[in-house]
């Protein structure tokens, strides 16, 4: 098997090294080592990275408390791109529950008790009961 041969008119008409590693039965690590052993650069280049969010935009909406599916929306990236950006920044999920909690401490702090947490909240008194024990708060 002559590998030049079998190579270079595939090469010449364009085709990736993907491409010519299917047509060949060759992985795309053969095609790619024999291309760069040879000198030639690749036919098709990795298409460029989709722009990436303003990290700004992003801290903003991460701020205002939207979920990582809802920030991705809104600035047009993946829900993981959202999540990874978080990780690096060391910062905990934003969850749809963080803000009817956050909205429990805001009525608790305006001296309402259980029961007009609940009834303002569309919960049940129990369950503000719940979130106010595991916070070591007291009965208003």
């Amino acid at each position: 098997m002559d590998i030049h041969a079998d190579f270079m008119p595939l090469y010449r008409e364009g085709l990736s090294d993907a491409e010519i590693a299917r047509r060949l039965f060759w992985s795309t690590g053969v095609v790619r080592h024999w291309r760069n052993d040879n000198g030639l650069p690749a036919n098709k280049p990795r298409p460029p990275q989709k722009n990436h969010a303003d990290a700004e935009a992003m801290w903003s909406l991460y701020k205002s408390g939207l979920p990582d599916k809802e920030i991705a929306e809104q600035l047009g990236v993946s829900s993981n791109y959202v999540r990874d950006w978080r990780f690096r920044q060391g910062l905990r999920a934003n969850r749809i529950r963080d803000k009817q909690f956050n909205r429990y401490q805001e009525l608790y702090d305006e001296y309402k008790n259980d029961s007009e947490i609940a009834a303002l909240c569309g919960v049940t008194s129990s369950a503000v009961r719940h979130w106010r024990k595991k916070r070591n708060l007291p009965i208003v």
